[in-house]
C-alpha cells in the first residue's frame, strides 16, 4: 500500500486519521469491527450491512484486492469505507465494494456524517488519485458528509443521478384529480381480472429459503424485460445470476426479501428489496413486457407499498432513476421525493514537463591539469557539471543566462555546457 495513514487537522482540536488496511487485515475488519460501525449508524443503508458486503466480497475477481479505509479519532474507530482495487483498462482502479450493485455508497459509523471524518476520508482518496489510482466513487448521497466534501474537491469528474423516495404511507388523497383517476383505472383492471375468474396472487417471501428459491422467477423476468436494452452492464453476463443468488444466500430474510404478483400462477412482476429498520430499498424491479398493458409494476408497487405501511415503514427507496421522461412520470405518480447521488472519477494525472538535460563531454587538456576531468561515470560528470551553473543557467542553458564564475576549472566546465547544447 502506498499510504498507510493521512491526517487531516481542522479549526480546534479535532484529529482525525485514516488508515488503509488492505488484504487480510481488510477482511478482519469487515468481518470483527464493522458490525458495530454499522449497529452504531443510524442513518446506514443496507448496502453497508456486513452480510452484503461479505456476500460480494466473495465475488470479487482473483485480482482484485479489498481496502478498508479506517478514520479513527482519539478514542478508536469513528468510521470506516469499504474498498476494493482492481486492474481496469490496464490502470489500477478503486471503487466501493459491492459496487455497481449498491445504489448508495456511505462511510459507516458514529461518527460518519462529522465534518472532520468526511474530509478525512475525501483526502485520502484524493491522495490515492493523486498516487496514480483511478478512483471511481459512484452513488455517494450528495446531503451526505462525504458527499459533500468528495464533490467540492478539484481533479474530478462529477456526474449526479436523481433518486426517487416514496414516503409511507402513501396518501392518494394529496394526487392531482388525474393522477388518483388513473391509480383507480388501473386498479379497477385487476378488480375485474379477479372477478372475472383469474386468480391474482401477491405474495412476499418470509424466509431465506423462499428468498433463494424465488430468485430465478425474478431473473428471467428481469432478463426478458430488459431485452434488447442495456440498463445495467450486468444483463447477460455469465455467472451474475450465481453472484446475486450467492449474496442473497448471505443475505437472508433479515436484510432482503422478494415480493410477487401473479395471475393464474404465472408471475407477471417482481421485485427484490433490502430493508433496514423502517426503510426499504428497491434493488431490482422486474416486469413481464408480455402483460405491459395490465401495468403489473404499478399493480405490484401499489399493494407493496400498502403491507409495508401496515408493517410500520416510513420510506420505500425506487433507487436510481434514468433520465427518461416515463420513468420519471412512473415514479412521480406516487409523490416521491427527489434526491441526488453524485459520482466522481478522478482524472488521469498530467505529467509534469521534463526539463532538458545536458550531456556533458568530459574536459581534458591544458585548461584542466593532472587529468582530474575524469569525474566517474557519465552521469556523475552531468550533475557535477549542472551543480555549478547558477540556478538560472541550469533552468535556460543560453549563453545570455550563463555567468561565468572565478576560476579556470569552472570556466572550462561551462564553455563545455554551452558547447554541448549549441550542438543539440
Amino acid at each position: 500500500m502506498r499510504i498507510n495513514r493521512e491526517r487531516v487537522r481542522l479549526q480546534g482540536d479535532a484529529v482525525v486519521t485514516v488508515r488503509v488496511l488492505r488484504d487480510r487485515s481488510a477482511l478482519s475488519f469487515l468481518e470483527d469491527r464493522w458490525p458495530m460501525l454499522y449497529r452504531q449508524d443510524a442513518m446506514a443503508t443496507p448496502y453497508q450491512s456486513p452480510e452484503w458486503l461479505a456476500g460480494w466480497t466473495e465475488q470479487m475477481s482473483p485480482t482484485a484486492t479489498p481496502l478498508v479505509m479506517v478514520a479513527d479519532d482519539s478514542d478508536g474507530p469513528v468510521a470506516a469505507l469499504a474498498l476494493v482495487r482492481d486492474q481496469s483498462e490496464g490502470r489500477e482502479q478503486v471503487r466501493p465494494l459491492s459496487s455497481p450493485h449498491a445504489e448508495y455508497i456511505r462511510a459507516v459509523g458514529p461518527g460518519s456524517e462529522e465534518h472532520s471524518v468526511g474530509a478525512a476520508l475525501a483526502q485520502c482518496l484524493r491522495v490515492l488519485a493523486r498516487e496514480g489510482d483511478c478512483v471511481v466513487m459512484p452513488d455517494v448521497p450528495t446531503d451526505s458528509c462525504l458527499g459533500r466534501h468528495v464533490a467540492a474537491q478539484s481533479g474530478y469528474d462529477h456526474t449526479t443521478a436523481r433518486c426517487a423516495v416514496i414516503g409511507l404511507p402513501v396518501d392518494f388523497s394529496a394526487m392531482s384529480r388525474a393522477t388518483r383517476k388513473e391509480h383507480k383505472r388501473r386498479e379497477r383492471t385487476w378488480v375485474g381480472l379477479a372477478a372475472g375468474g383469474h386468480r391474482v396472487v401477491y405474495r412476499r417471501t418470509r424466509s431465506t429459503a423462499e428468498l433463494i428459491g424465488t430468485y430465478p422467477v425474478l431473473s428471467e423476468l428481469y432478463h426478458r424485460r430488459w431485452a434488447g436494452h442495456v440498463p445495467l452492464s450486468e444483463v447477460g453476463a455469465a455467472g451474475a445470476d450465481k453472484q446475486w443468488q450467492a449474496v442473497l444466500e448471505r443475505c437472508g430474510s433479515g436484510t432482503a426479501f422478494i415480493a410477487t404478483l401473479a395471475v393464474d400462477e404465472a408471475v407477471v412482476a417482481a421485485q427484490l428489496c433490502l430493508y433496514r429498520h423502517r426503510r426499504c430499498y428497491s434493488v431490482r424491479p422486474a416486469m413481464d413486457p408480455a402483460y405491459r398493458e395490465l401495468a403489473p409494476g404499478h399493480a405490484l408497487l401499489r399493494r407493496l407499498t400498502a403491507e409495508l405501511s401496515g408493517q410500520g415503514f416510513i420510506s420505500f427507496d425506487l433507487g436510481r432513476t434514468v433520465e427518461d421522461a416515463g420513468q420519471i412520470a412512473y415514479k412521480s405518480q406516487y409523490l416521491a421525493e427527489w434526491k441526488a447521488t453524485l459520482t466522481a472519477i478522478s482524472r488521469i494525472p498530467q505529467e509534469a514537463p521534463r526539463v532538458r538535460s545536458l550531456s556533458v563531454p568530459s574536459v581534458t587538456g591544458p585548461l584542466m591539469p593532472g587529468g582530474r576531468a575524469r569525474l566517474g561515470s557519465r552521469q556523475v560528470r552531468r550533475r557535477r557539471a549542472l551543480r555549478k551553473l547558477p540556478r538560472d543557467a541550469a533552468r535556460f542553458p543560453t549563453p545570455c543566462f550563463v555567468r561565468f564564475a572565478h576560476g579556470i576549472r569552472q570556466r572550462a566546465v561551462l564553455q563545455a555546457c554551452q558547447h554541448a547544447y549549441a550542438a543539440s
